[in-house]
């Protein structure tokens, strides 16, 4: 599970969903109607992930958009487990 907060001049947007690749996908095309394809340096994502962390399918999509100059900020979220 992942959730996004995509910041842009054209305004903010919160994605939360798996981390599968039709969500990637979706949560490219935010990207890119956020300006990310023409104003990568002025957007901004937030990536929250869950214990399960980040896999490499994850990972070259980071990187592929870190490549087009978003900043990507990636946190991990902590689930309290039942003892």
């Amino acid at each position: 599970m992942i959730e996004a907060h995509i910041v842009s001049p054209r305004g903010s947007l919160y994605y939360a969903g798996d981390s599968h690749p039709y969500d990637l996908e979706m949560l490219w095309e935010h990207l890119r109607d956020a300006g990310a394809d023409g104003a990568g340096n002025a957007i901004h994502l937030e990536l929250i992930l869950d214990d399960d962390g980040i896999d490499a399918r994850l990972s070259a999509w980071v990187h592929k958009v870190a490549a087009l100059g978003v900043e990507v900020q990636l946190l991990f979220a902590r689930t309290s487990s039942a003892a």
